[in-house]
């Protein structure tokens, strides 16, 4: 809690540092009311994002021993720096697809910048597997308490949750370019209503495992949430195959391992990178390679 406090002031006081020297504080009333127009809609979506993203920990801290709560948390909190690089691939794409619709008045997706997500959807799941296989190892090199290691046997079924991020930046992307605020509050508010109640109803059902089937299951729910109340933001053209069929292979490979290894096998991590690596070679080899010339990374 300390370090929380100590970084965020060391922030503050930097930002402060930057914003005096590039800028100057001035209090115009006049602009609050458009001020809180604007970030009224955003506090509700803040709040729907830290409800799906912490309420489970409340629920379960009567649920099960602190010790398996802590491991959960400490486990999840890895997931920090996947979500990290998902933001900061997204920071580079969405740009760029916004100058290709940018030029074109009709709202929708076009095979060039559904390419962009393809590209995301293969780097995520990588990066996904990757993270599986190597964080118990970096368990050992830094924690000593071998409770903690509890977490290893649902690394995978975790981690199939946030390979549905490259079909949620999907359609984000479109909600965000159109400024369709209110789509956003309806995917993001009644996700969130949903996992309050599914992780109460499930935790007292199934326990820790409960949390986590409640998280996979909100998930899932924001892509069909993603899917209704997008189709008049824009017109949606796309391979599914690509799209939708190849993050779901990921979600069911690792609801399979869950169910059949309770116990964590680097092997089947493995398995899994080499089995992702050869369809993303055969699926998207061509579209990596020209995003990589668009972002002018190799040469055409």
């Amino acid at each position: 809690m300390y370090g929380r406090l100590l970084s965020g002031l060391i922030i503050f006081i930097l930002a402060q540092y930057i914003f005096a020297k590039n800028g100057r504080f001035v209090f115009g009333k006049e602009f609050l009311p458009e001020l809180i127009k604007f970030c009224a809609p955003y506090m509700i979506f803040v709040i729907s994002g830290w409800v799906l993203g912490q309420i489970d920990r409340y629920f379960l801290q009567t649920g099960i021993s602190k010790a398996d709560l802590n491991a959960y948390d400490l486990l999840l909190k890895c997931f920090f720096g996947i979500e990290f690089l998902q933001n900061s691939l997204s920071a580079v794409i969405f740009p760029k697809l916004y100058e290709l619709w940018g030029k074109n008045e009709a709202r929708e997706t076009s095979p060039e910048s559904n390419r962009y997500f393809n590209v995301f959807t293969a780097v995520n799941i990588i990066q996904l597997i990757l993270f599986c296989i190597f964080i118990p190892f970096i368990y050992m090199l830094v924690i000593k308490n071998e409770s903690f290691y509890k977490s290893e046997s649902y690394i995978g079924i975790l981690a199939a949750g946030y390979a549905l991020r490259s079909i949620l930046n999907f359609y984000l992307s479109t909600i965000l370019f159109t400024k369709k605020i209110d789509v956003l509050l309806k995917i993001f508010g009644f996700s969130a209503l949903f996992q309050i109640g599914t992780t109460f109803i499930f935790i007292n059902l199934f326990g820790l495992n409960g949390a986590i089937y409640a998280g996979l299951t909100t998930k899932i729910l924001q892509v069909v949430f993603c899917v209704l109340f997008t189709k008049s933001v824009f017109t949606y053209t796309f391979n599914y195959a690509k799209i939708m069929l190849v993050p779901f292979i990921y979600v069911f490979v690792n609801i399979l391992q869950f169910v059949f290894f309770k116990e964590y096998s680097l092997f089947l991590y493995l398995f899994q990178l080499v089995f992702f690596s050869a369809l993303f070679f055969f699926l998207f080899r061509n579209e990596i390679r020209k995003v990589l010339i668009d972002f002018k990374m190799i040469k055409a």
